[in-house]
């Protein structure tokens, strides 16, 4: 079942700009300009409020209407998010020793800074059934420590954040990002191509 709530749609753009009721002696929570080709009585919308569009509350019905069933149908579902990792997951850049996992700004930055949201919210993602990868211009071997930090921060209390395993798949070398992304899509499949 999807459920549109039309009170809340109104009320975004103003219920006296959009129903009767101001216009009427009595309420139907019709939209102003749906009269059946009847002009209602007293100053029109135009007049009052300066709204030129016609059927503006229903066309934003519509647009619900046509974005609850394009939810539902998951044509525009995200199916995977890419993410670097230098300056993305982590403060600094790995390979050149500006990021260290145990040191006290690291933890204060995964703590309680921007980087502790990002990984909680590729975590939510993940728990709802997206599929997270990684693209980085890096050496493989520069990540290693990285990694290893982060599973040691997470067994000490920070269990939202991500580890290497969270990933389907890491593209780390030194080609365009947009070549490894291409390559990800196609590797996770058809669906996932635009």
């Amino acid at each position: 079942m999807l459920l549109v709530d039309i009170d809340r749609i109104a009320s975004n753009v103003g219920k006296s700009r959009l129903l009767d009721d101001g216009i009427v002696p009595f309420s139907h929570h019709a939209p102003i300009d749906f009269c059946n080709g009847v002009t209602p009585p007293g100053p029109s919308r135009e007049e009052t409020w300066r709204v030129e569009a016609r059927f503006h509350l229903p066309r934003l019905l519509a647009v619900e209407y046509l974005s609850l069933y394009t939810m539902w149908r998951g044509e525009s579902a995200i199916k995977c998010v890419v993410v670097d990792l230098d300056d993305t997951l982590w403060p600094g850049i790995a390979g050149e020793g500006g990021f260290a996992p145990t040191s006290e700004d690291a933890i204060g930055s995964l703590r309680y800074g921007v980087y502790g949201g990002i990984h909680q919210a590729l975590k939510i993602l993940k728990h709802r059934g997206v599929l997270l990868a990684t693209c980085s211009k890096n050496n493989a071997d520069d990540l290693e420590p990285i990694w290893d930090g982060l599973r040691v921060a997470c067994v000490e209390g920070m269990r939202y954040l991500l580890q290497r395993d969270d990933f389907v798949m890491h593209k780390v070398n030194w080609r365009r990002k947009s070549d490894n992304v291409r390559e990800i899509m196609q590797a996770l499949g058809p669906r996932s191509t635009p």
